[in-house]
Parts: structure tokens; C-alpha cells; sequence
């Protein structure tokens, strides 16, 4: 186990950045944790509760994909690492 999230959060799909770092769609605190190998996270919030999946593409595979299910939306957003 790399680390716990506080509080109650549920976690759901997930994709691997290039450099290591494990995106994982959070649900309760909408949006997305990355988890770091040494056990740091990092939280990029959306606007909806229920954030369910997280894919990587463009040409410099730095385009997510997120689905935000509670509101029923995909969200297409600039990630600052690429995948």
C-alpha cells in the first residue's frame, strides 16, 4: 500500500502518468488524486462529487479525459505531466 486518503473518499478508475504517478478518479471529494510513489498526494478538483474515470491522449499525452458522473459530463482538461 503506497498510501490513505483522509476522511471518507471513495476511489475509482485509474491511469499511470510517464513519470510514475497513479491518477485515480476520487469520488465524495470530486476529482482527481495522484499518488506519488513516496506516499505524497495531490488533489485537482472538478465540479462534481462523483469523478469516475481518467484516460490520457493527445499528441503529447498530456489531454485527460474525465468523466464526471454525478452531473453526467466529460471533461477534457490540459494535464500539467504527460501520461
Amino acid at each position: 500500500m503506497i498510501c490513505n486518503l483522509p476522511g471518507y473518499q471513495l476511489l475509482d478508475s485509474l491511469a499511470v502518468e510517464a513519470g510514475g504517478k497513479v491518477c485515480v478518479a476520487t469520488i465524495i471529494n470530486g476529482g482527481i488524486t495522484a499518488f506519488d510513489t513516496d506516499g505524497s498526494t495531490e488533489h485537482f478538483a472538478f465540479p462534481d462529487m462523483i469523478v469516475t474515470n481518467i484516460c490520457f491522449g493527445g499528441d503529447d499525452m498530456r489531454d485527460a479525459w474525465i468523466t464526471a458522473s454525478g452531473t453526467g459530463k466529460l471533461y477534457k482538461a490540459r494535464w500539467p505531466q504527460p501520461a
